[in-house]
């Protein structure tokens, strides 16, 4: 499932990357772009119900578009795992920045790249060759865990 999220979900554009989602976010609400991301198979999300009416009238069907209605972020990825059935878990496939995959390394290809403190207490990395950014498993990630594991109650 892939999605393309419009000027208004930038946060849970991000919060979608983190559970492996492939998730475009549209900076502007530019007509083109949305005909682009549906062309290529995306769910377009959006909370404008302006733009929600115009996209679904001239250019989707239903299947297609969502309208977000939470306004914060985390609510926003509940609401749309719930739609959509994503299970809420932490993937380490894509870059919350870029949405490029991102690949385990090796600590010596990044080691001039993260704090010396980080590079001498860490062993796992992860890399995306598009933006450069790393990741490693800290107390950041531990913290969006927590916060995935709380956001659907335990049946």
């Amino acid at each position: 499932m892939r999605f393309a999220a419009d000027s208004m979900l930038g946060k849970l554009a991000k919060w979608l990357r983190l559970i492996g989602m492939d998730t475009v976010y549209l900076s502007k609400s530019d007509v083109r772009k949305i005909k682009k991301a549906l062309e290529e198979g995306r769910i377009f999300l959006t909370r404008n119900t302006k733009l929600y009416d115009f996209v679904l009238k001239k250019l989707c069907t239903e299947d297609d578009i969502y309208l977000v209605q939470a306004n914060i972020p985390r609510e926003q990825l509940k609401e749309v795992a719930l739609k959509f059935n994503i299970p809420l878990t932490r993937s380490f496939r894509l870059c919350c920045v870029c949405n490029f995959p991102i690949k385990k390394v090796s600590s010596e290809i990044v080691k001039d790249l993260v704090p010396e403190y980080i590079y001498h207490t860490h062993k796992t990395f992860y890399f995306c060759a598009k933006c450069g950014r790393v990741y490693w498993p800290g107390t950041h990630a531990k913290r969006i865990n927590e916060t995935l594991a709380n956001l659907l109650p335990v049946e």
